[in-house]
């Protein structure tokens, strides 16, 4: 055995400098994809975006039917997923069977602004695509069987949403800030509107808000943009409306509920382990001009990891495993609100600490640092969010949607650039109004009311 040793360095050790925070790579000029935008004669909306060599296509068919438009709440929700339980043509099963041969994937949702119907196939399955698309969006029939079992499906998640802390703060919160318009009730409805919905109003909802003026066709991967165009106008250029052809459906005026100052609620949760924490008011439409301001202003209140309420609540407190506030983008009025599940004996402190950083943000602009890294942070996510046909279909579906310019993403990195931190600040001291919050705590009411009881008068809610 010798007594010489050698000694081997590890590359990797020596040059590495582990010392510090590595510095950020230079940001890469984003140029938003080409996309082709045109209308059919009866008023259909059609963009078209050839991207990528990957053989993917993703198509999506937008129509007014939102929940805003809810006649009775839940309806807009219910009429989606039927339209995939049968057609003129095929049967639900059928449908299904079709979907599968060609290796895709069909789906229909509904939002508060739109309801859709999807496909995502090969894009040797362009046509087919298209063909489905058409199909399920127009030629639905409703049957009385799957009526049936889809409203006893949507009663049981609504029974289940009954023990979900989480969901029952989001549906106190929302009815007590906008009352009984539409937003003020979930999109799945309640258990008593789901249960008197009836077959033939879901026609009639169907009718009324499944029409072309209003609605938008997107497809987003690898195809010959010239035949799509061809086979939109044979399998669409006929869609009428059965009412009043070429006039789209008008939006209804959300008019949020007038609060009696600062509210708070209580729903008692003896049995749970945390406390769920909502607080917020109402923020404006996503078209606002200044919408802009306010993004980066809630990316730096709470909308990445780093932000102040989570910095706060998380690292400085540890109140809670991460607090966040969310600002939900809709044509109307829509929601600004913080959510968190804390420990119960700090709930009461949380939402001090939340006002108090509500306080700040509104009377002191952030910091050339703050607002530096929350643009980086909001421009280096950006391009991310394009490099993927459904993540661009996502883009453009919020074209359409929020009736945005179509050089709205051109100009994106300009318009982030531009703003100040005073512009911030004015953002929040315009629309987050603590003067005006729901504060909802769902958890033991035992020992949440004493501490709620600090902060104003509490009202339970059974």
């Amino acid at each position: 055995m010798s007594d010489s040793t050698t000694s081997v360095t590890d590359p990797r050790r020596s040059i590495v400098d582990r010392s510090g925070v590595p510095p950020a790579d230079q940001r890469r000029e984003f140029i938003f994809p080409h996309f082709e935008k045109f209308r059919l004669e009866n008023g259909l909306q059609v963009y078209l975006a050839p991207v990528g060599e990957v053989p993917l296509v993703s198509m999506e068919l937008l129509t007014p039917a939102g929940a805003q438009h809810d006649s009775r709440p839940g309806i807009a929700r219910l009429t989606a997923e039927m339209l995939d339980e049968g057609t003129e043509r095929h049967s639900a099963m059928e449908l299904a069977e079709r979907v599968e041969d060609l290796g895709g994937d069909l789906s229909t949702s509904s939002g508060w602004n739109m309801s859709s119907v999807g496909v995502d196939l090969l894009s040797t399955h362009m046509d087919a695509g298209l063909e489905l698309v058409a199909e399920t969006a127009l030629t639905p029939t409703f049957p009385d069987q799957e009526v049936e079992r889809l409203r006893d499906e949507a009663l049981a998640d609504l029974l289940r949403r009954r023990d979900q802390p989480t969901a029952l703060a989001s549906d106190v919160f929302c009815r007590a800030v906008y009352g009984d318009s539409p937003y003020g009730t979930p999109i799945l409805g309640t258990s008593e509107s789901v249960e008197r919905l009836t077959r033939d109003e879901l026609q009639e909802f169907y009718r009324r808000l499944y029409v072309p003026a209003g609605s938008a066709l997107i497809v987003a991967g690898s195809f010959d943009p010239h035949r799509v165009r061809e086979r939109i106008e044979i399998l669409f250029g006929n869609w009428q409306a059965p009412g009043s052809p070429g006039i789209e459906p008008e939006d209804p005026e959300i008019v949020p509920r007038k609060l009696d100052g600062f509210e708070i609620y209580l729903v008692d949760r003896p049995r749970a382990s945390q406390s769920v924490l909502q607080m917020g008011c109402v923020g404006p439409p996503r078209g606002q001009d200044d919408y802009t301001h306010l993004i980066l202003g809630n990316a730096i209140f709470g909308g990445k990891f780093s932000s102040r309420i989570n910095l706060n609540l998380r690292e400085r407190h540890g109140y809670t495993y991460g607090a966040n506030s969310h600002l939900q983008r809709r044509r109307g009025p829509g929601p600004f609100f913080v959510r968190t599940s804390v420990a119960t004996e700090h709930l009461g402190a949380s939402a001090r600490e939340v006002f108090a950083e509500l306080d700040r943000i509104r009377a002191e602009p952030p910091t050339d640092e703050e607002l530096r890294d929350t643009k980086d942070y909001v421009l280096g996510v950006f391009p991310t969010l394009v490099q993927k046909v459904s993540s661009l279909m996502l883009r453009l579906e919020a074209l359409a949607v929020h009736r945005l310019d179509d050089d709205y993403y051109d100009g994106y990195v300009d318009r982030v650039e531009q703003v100040s931190a005073e512009d911030v600040r004015r953002a929040f001291e315009r629309y987050v109004d603590p003067a005006n919050f729901v504060v909802v705590a769902v958890g033991p009411a035992a020992e949440l009311r004493p501490q709620l009881e600090q902060l104003g008068e509490v009202r339970d809610v059974t």
